[in-house]
């Protein structure tokens, strides 16, 4: 189990660092400009049939592993729509005003598809336990990213005007690598057993996660409502916290493909209850120690240019540290396949903190983005506890009147 998180770790790392040259290496506004290019690609994602993730995660873990065609198909066409739909986004948004940003968007969309694969290739790979490959896979893709921006980095090709070539080779190579590993899906198949449930549930996942997007139009208000810099100051803030989802996902790999296996809820809680309470207790004391730790690892790794973002990295960081382990609740749910559930998470938490955003961000500006993530989180946690408890129960009545 270490051995994965540790690996997990080392492409996360190499994700980070990425991170630090764009921060480092490039002016603040074209690193605000780049987050919302990025912010833009991640809102078109969730309407490209997010849940067949999900589907292939518990194809793969079921043994219906000739589902893996049609769900490649499904995403290959909605791909292409989101492609163009990104850079019309692109020329529509900016074309009188940026022409920077506008071609930034429009090299994007260029390798829009091949990236969107990746996913699938990652929920495949994870739910037939091949973490060694799974780990070789995310660092070549971290790789990929790195390598792009640090070429412009090292050649000291840093200013405004190179942002679209700086994000067509940094996308580019994620894109080729992607393709490399989709190309080592079929040899993993162990037959061609199809559930077409499977793919159907997958698209329950994705009506119900339509408002997914929220999530990434925080750094799009901002930009709207105050400016690139601004933006660039909430990404570094959001930068570490994330840290901590990449390393809980480590840890959600390995559990996943037994709890997507398992009969009922209640197998799958007995499987994971000696590990949750443990987690927790980790996670919380990762969170205190980071709150007073933030302060000085910000400043000394992003320079001071960005030590404004501090205050908001520390809750940020406190928040996810507390309820991230709280998630393997919905991994449960998810993989019991719980419709109520999943439209009720994943249509309520976004709705509200999308309310807050637009309420909170144009008042009290990174502060407002902040306190709707927070408070997002909180409520997350009481759902995830309470629906959580109501589906237990049910599961013990059913196994006792089997």
């Amino acid at each position: 189990m270490f051995g994965r998180v540790a690996s997990r770790g080392a492409a996360a790392g190499v994700g980070f660092l990425a991170s630090l040259v764009w921060a480092n290496c490039f002016h603040k506004e074209t690193y605000g400009r780049y987050q919302i290019v990025a912010a833009a690609m991640g809102v078109v994602a969730t309407f490209c049939l997010p849940g067949l993730d999900d589907a292939s995660l518990i194809s793969a873990a079921r043994l219906k592993d000739g589902n893996l065609a049609p769900i490649i198909r499904q995403r290959l066409a909605v791909a292409v729509v989101g492609a163009l739909v990104l850079g019309g986004w692109g020329a529509a948004r900016y074309h009188s005003s940026d022409a920077v940003l506008m071609s930034a968007f429009l090299v994007t969309a260029l390798v829009f598809v091949p990236i969107q694969l990746q996913s699938i290739w990652s929920s495949f790979t994870n739910g037939k336990r091949r973490f060694r490959l799974l780990t070789l896979g995310e660092i070549s893709i971290a790789l990929a990213s790195l390598a792009g921006v640090g070429l412009f980095a090292l050649l000291g090709w840093t200013t405004g005007a190179q942002l679209p070539w700086v994000v067509l080779t940094s996308f580019g190579l994620t894109a080729a690598v992607a393709l490399a590993l989709v190309a080592v899906l079929p040899g993993l198949k162990h037959n061609d057993d199809r559930d077409p449930s499977i793919v159907t549930y997958g698209h329950h996942v994705t009506a119900a996660s339509l408002l997914a997007w929220v999530f990434k139009s925080d750094r799009l208000i901002v930009s709207e409502v105050l400016s690139a810099p601004d933006v660039a100051l909430l990404s570094i803030a959001l930068i570490l916290p994330n840290q901590v989802k990449v390393f809980f996902t480590a840890f959600e790999q390995i559990f996943l493909p037994k709890v997507s296996a398992a009969g009922s809820v209640r197998e799958a809680w007995e499987y994971i209850r000696p590990r949750i309470t443990r987690l927790w207790a980790a996670y919380s004391a990762l969170g205190i120690l980071g709150f007073f730790l933030l302060p000085i690892f910000i400043p000394m790794v992003f320079s001071h240019r960005y030590v404004e973002s501090v205050p908001y990295a520390r809750w940020l960081w406190l928040s996810l540290c507390l309820s991230s382990p709280f998630t393997f609740l919905a991994s449960i749910l998810n993989a019991q396949r719980d419709k109520s559930f999943l439209y009720l998470k994943n249509i309520a938490s976004p709705a509200f903190t999308l309310v807050l955003f637009l309420v909170l961000i144009p008042r009290y500006g990174l502060v407002g983005a902040v306190v709707s993530r927070v408070i997002n989180h909180v409520l997350v946690v009481i759902l995830h506890v309470v629906y959580f408890a109501w589906a237990l129960k049910r599961s013990r009545g059913a196994d006792r009147g089997a």
